[in-house]
Order: structure tokens, then sequence, then C-alpha cells
């Protein structure tokens, strides 16, 4: 897998192109499969122990993706989990729906405010009002600002970009172009003989399950909150590694030249 990909060694030598490392693309990978959870837990569903499950999903990927930047020791920002854990756990106990919409709303905040105060991304502390801001931002800024990452990121992988798959990808457009007369013979052999029309006939039935009217939603449910998701956590894990990176490199060149912090 790793031929087929071209991996930059340094994922921030440049902070306005998309990085391709390992990470990236393993995060995009993981942000597709919420997506996924979100549509077997989520999609047309009523909220019970599904609600709770999704949360754990999204807070394991949250976590592998910023273990570097999480310190585990006993502080608000993981005392949240107590009020987050408890309130998801009530939709597969309680049928209030009030308390569901309720819940509803404030679950994403809580979620919110404790994945800022963890990854060490909030800039007012978690007991001024000014984290008002803070949450606000993260709930209409950072869900949505790296939404176009994803696809730069496909588009950078050297899968698509080598002279070798852009002749396959020539070769799959003459196939389709050679659909229409492929679909003409199959007509006239299946007009010719019983049983090859039998089979045929047959192949519309294995679509008969799908629903256009239900699997378009289902597909740009699933992209919301793939891309959703993959935006908030790069906005989360890469400002922060960002912010790292640029004061070491700053005490570093204020050490060889003698300057004074």
């Amino acid at each position: 897998m790793e031929a087929g990909i071209n991996w930059e060694e340094n994922p921030n030598s440049n902070k306005d192109q998309v990085p391709i490392t390992k990470e990236a693309v393993l995060l995009l990978l993981c942000s597709m499969g919420l997506g996924l959870a979100g549509d077997i837990l989520l999609f047309k569903k009523h909220f019970g122990i599904s609600y709770p499950i999704f949360i754990l999903v999204f807070y394991a990927v949250f976590i592998w993706r910023s273990k570097d930047l999480l310190k585990f020791k006993l502080d608000f920002g993981w005392l949240l989990s107590a009020p987050i854990i408890g309130l998801s756990s009530t939709y597969a106990i309680y049928s209030n729906n009030v308390f569901k919409v309720l819940n509803f709303l404030a679950i994403p905040i809580l979620i919110i405010s404790q994945t800022l105060i963890l990854s060490g991304c909030n800039k007012n502390k978690w007991f001024s009002i000014s984290f008002v801001v803070d949450i606000l931002e993260g709930m209409f800024i950072k869900v949505f600002q790296h939404m176009g990452k994803p696809f730069a990121i496909i588009g950078k992988i050297s899968f698509f970009n080598t002279q070798r798959n852009k002749n396959i990808f020539k070769i799959l457009a003459g196939l389709g172009i050679s659909l229409p007369l492929v679909l003409i013979v199959l007509t006239l052999l299946a007009s010719a003989d019983k049983v090859f029309k039998h089979y045929i006939g047959n192949i519309p039935n294995i679509f008969a399950g799908l629903s256009l009217e239900d699997t378009f939603p289902r597909i740009i449910f699933i992209a919301i909150i793939s891309l959703a998701s993959f935006s908030y956590i790069w906005s989360l894990s890469n400002k922060k590694r960002l912010n790292n990176q640029s004061m070491k490199k700053r005490i570093t060149i204020d050490s060889k030249y003698g300057t004074q912090l």
C-alpha cells in the first residue's frame, strides 16, 4: 500500500498545504468509518443504546488522533465524561421526548467543550464567560472549515497520479464507452435463448431492495458526518501541533543566537 502513496515526511512544511501522511489518510478512513457508523446506528432510527455507542466510536477516533496532545489526569476536561455518558445513556433508559430534545442539544455542546479542553485548543478558560466563544467556534467553524481537505488528500495520493494508473482509468473509460454495444449483444442473445433470457431477466432483482429515495439521503448523511468529523478532529489536532512546532522552532532560533526568552 505504501508503494502507491507518496507520504510526506514533514506534514507541516506549509500550513496552507494538505499534508499527505499516514495519519492524515488514516484519519480520513476513520472519518468515513464514523459516517458508516452514523448510518447504521442513527439514520432514521430511534435513539437508544446506539447513540452512546456512536459517541464512543467518535471518542475512539478523537483520542487516537490526539493521543500525543492529551494529558491523562483528573481535571475538569476528563470529568465532563460523566455528564456526557450519563445524558447519552438516557436515550436507552427513558422515552421522555422533552428530555430527548434537551439532551440532543446539550450533548454536542458538552462534547465540543471537552474536546477543546482536552486538546488544549480553547482560547479561553473553561470557567470564563468567554469560553462560549470557543464553543461557538467549534460548532460553526471547526466543523466546517476543513471539509475540503479530504478531497485534497485523495487528489494528492500518488495512486491517482501515476501514468500507469492513468492508463488504467483510460481502459475503464473505454469499457464504459463500449457498454451500450455489450447491452445490444446481450439483448440479441436473450431473444435467441430462453435460459439466457431467464438469467438476464433476474439481474434487476439483485437491486430490487435498493431505493433511490432512501439511498441518496443515506449517502448525504454519511458524507456529512464523515466530512464534519474529519474537519473537527483535524482542526483540533493539527492546530495544536502547529503551535507546538512554532514554539519549538522559536526557542531553537533564540537559543542559537543567544536571545533571552
